[in-house]
């Protein structure tokens, strides 16, 4: 099997800098975390400090698995199939599906290649992977390092594929004999484009796939994330003591200290975190399951924020 690397792209170096960045910047958010903890009781100050602690934590995460992505793409080659692999996710492209290679600025039906882009267009330098329709070459799914005009498209019935090989033009003679030898294979013994998962991407991506459950998934996240900013906003303005709980005869029976109420999103956020991965784990068996855990979540959100905005309302109002 042949081996090909993508075009070199130094802008790629952007994503392992920016999580170098993210590091420095959680090691200083942790300093002054660790210092305001050891001279002041929880506060809004500690809040919101553990609170962006947290969002620059999930950010470098994220472009680790992009820089992970990026400098893992390669394009393997056989007598059988072309492999477009890049992170957690390989698609195995049988030669004989392959109807059409274009290189690097070949024109279409008499046109330049243009994609509209499905969600966020590919933006980060050096990594232009992503999916879109196109006018001439129909649904297409990009691997590469470089801009669409510098990209082989490899075309099959279905699916077209934009990959920055190091070398094209060898790169499209190796792809064309290859293709000439199995030229003879009767379109009955035709096999199917497949795309392999694993690791976190085989995790999520059934989960995001779903629509329903990706939209309860979004609709909990953004709730917790608007009560985590909620309560920053109005907590200087609560007092010393704070009611918490009222009796039947709507007779205070507990007060506390306000930073106990801060307490409640992130007892939400945990709430939604677990149901993920439980709706995640439970989507492989019976997706009511799945779709039940992730309302549920959605319902704590509503639950943790209208208790909330009772203490606060009766509190300040």
């Amino acid at each position: 099997m042949n081996a090909w690397r993508p075009q070199p792209s130094p802008d790629r170096f952007i994503l392992p800098a920016a999580v170098l960045l993210c590091a420095l910047a959680l090691a200083w958010l942790a300093s002054r975390l660790l210092d305001r903890v050891a001279g002041v009781q929880l506060d809004v100050g500690v809040f919101l400090l553990g609170l962006e602690f947290f969002l620059v934590l999930l950010l470098a995460c994220m472009l680790l698995y992009l820089s992970w992505s990026a400098f893992s793409i390669r394009y393997l080659l056989d007598d059988k199939q072309l492999v477009i692999r890049r992170g957690g996710t390989r698609y195995e492209v049988p030669l004989e599906s392959i109807t059409d290679v274009y290189a690097p600025g070949d024109a279409v039906n008499g046109k330049g290649v243009t994609i509209r882009w499905r969600g966020l267009p590919p933006f980060i330098p050096g990594y232009v992977v992503g999916s879109g329709e196109s006018e001439q070459l129909g649904k297409v799914v990009c691997a590469a390092t470089t801009s669409i005009r510098h990209q082989v498209f490899v075309r099959t019935s279905s699916l077209a594929f934009g990959l920055s090989p190091s070398d094209p033009t060898g790169f499209i003679e190796q792809l064309e004999k290859a293709r000439k030898a199995v030229s003879g294979l009767l379109e009955s013994e035709e096999s199917a484009l497949s795309i392999a998962l694993s690791g976190l991407n085989e995790w999520s991506a059934r989960l995001w796939s779903d629509r329903l459950a990706r939209r309860l998934l979004i609709v909990g996240l953004v709730l917790n994330v608007l009560f985590f900013g909620y309560l920053s906003l109005v907590y200087k303005d609560l007092p010393a003591r704070l009611p918490l709980h009222w009796n039947a005869q709507a007779q205070i029976d507990r007060i506390g200290d306000p930073t106990e109420l801060l307490r409640l999103p992130m007892f939400a956020a945990g709430a939604w975190l677990f149901s993920v991965v439980a709706a995640a784990w439970a989507l492989r068996k019976e997706r009511a399951v799945s779709l039940f855990l992730l309302g549920g979540a959605v319902a704590v959100q509503v639950v943790f924020w209208a208790g909330a905005l009772s203490i606060v309302l009766r509190t300040v109002g």
